[in-house]
């Protein structure tokens, strides 16, 4: 996959289909999606991103998500990936 050498941003939806049991393919692409992006200098995810992901995998999915498996994933996210949502950035 090529992408633009902007940045580029994952929406929620993509965290949230890597761990959609009921939907294999768009499971498969996001959990491609991600591997890729984050391989990649240009992919970021915003905290505004993570908290809504949490709240969807714990209140939402059906089963919900364990708070372990949650946290494990959440750490996987390279550090320098994630960007604090500031006023500057409205």
């Amino acid at each position: 996959m090529n992408f633009m050498k902007g940045r580029c941003f994952l929406d929620t939806n993509i965290l949230v289909y890597s761990f959609d049991n009921g939907n294999p393919e768009k499971q498969e692409i996001s959990k491609s999606l991600l591997k890729e992006l984050f391989e990649s200098e240009y992919c970021f995810v915003s905290t505004q991103v993570i908290s809504e992901f949490c709240n969807i995998c714990i209140k939402k999915m059906q089963p919900p998500l364990n708070e372990k498996s949650l946290i494990e994933f959440i750490l996987l996210i390279p550090e320098n990936h994630i960007h604090s949502v500031t006023r500057n950035d409205i």
